[in-house]
């Protein structure tokens, strides 16, 4: 089946760093679960996975949730925390617009440099295809 976007694992683990006090030195300035639903985050559209849907969520789940897998694989492992954000096809009900999944918004860097952007992704294994796609736009305003 075609996705038009990667099951994303946003992994408990989803952060803004910021350098500071020297070389080597980090401070996490920003960090997001999944742990409590809409908590840090918001999401659009929103549709929870459910048993043959024709694999059409964006909504967070728990990695143990078998309608976030197709046939025989998952589950997703080495999970932070007990909860995930994952999607497919938010395209197909959300008039064709793709979902859109807005973290840390309003979050004051003005005291920070060499900002590092790390978040941790995952895919079910084998389902991919070429017109597949996940991006991620961010912006910085001092």
């Amino acid at each position: 089946m075609k996705k038009q976007l990667l099951q994303i694992l946003l992994i408990a683990c989803v952060g803004l760093f910021g350098l500071q006090q020297g070389f080597g030195q980090t401070t996490t300035i920003y960090t997001q679960d999944f742990e409590t639903d809409l908590n840090g985050y918001s999401h659009t559209p929103s549709q929870t996975p459910v048993i043959d849907n024709g694999d059409q969520y964006f909504h967070r789940a728990e990695p143990s949730d078998s309608n976030i897998y197709e046939g025989n694989v998952g589950p997703y492992t080495n999970i932070t925390g007990s909860w995930l954000f994952v999607g497919s096809n938010p395209n197909t009900f959300n008039s064709g617009d793709p979902g859109i999944l807005l973290l840390g918004s309003g979050i004051d860097v003005s005291s920070f440099s060499d900002l590092e952007l790390s978040i941790d992704f995952g895919a079910v294994p084998n389902d991919w295809d070429e017109t597949d796609n996940l991006s991620v736009e961010y912006s910085v305003s001092i």
